[in-house]
């Protein structure tokens, strides 16, 4: 998988959780756990770190 492939697949990844995040704050009913929300964010945090890694690799051929 290239580097695109890879930042493509964590541009998903990050809309995904944020729908996921987006959707238990909508749908509320059943009181999702904050732990829950705080995975998906910290998920998240994750996955943009990993961009933001792959990114400068790529505009600045590290």
């Amino acid at each position: 998988m290239d580097t695109y492939q890879q930042i493509e697949q964590l541009l998903n990844n990050f809309y995904s959780l944020i729908e996921e995040i987006n959707n238990s704050l909508r749908y509320n009913d059943e009181k999702v756990p904050l732990e829950k929300l705080h995975k998906i964010t910290d998920d998240i945090i994750k996955q943009l770190k990993q961009l933001h890694i792959e990114y400068e690799k790529k505009v600045f051929h590290l």
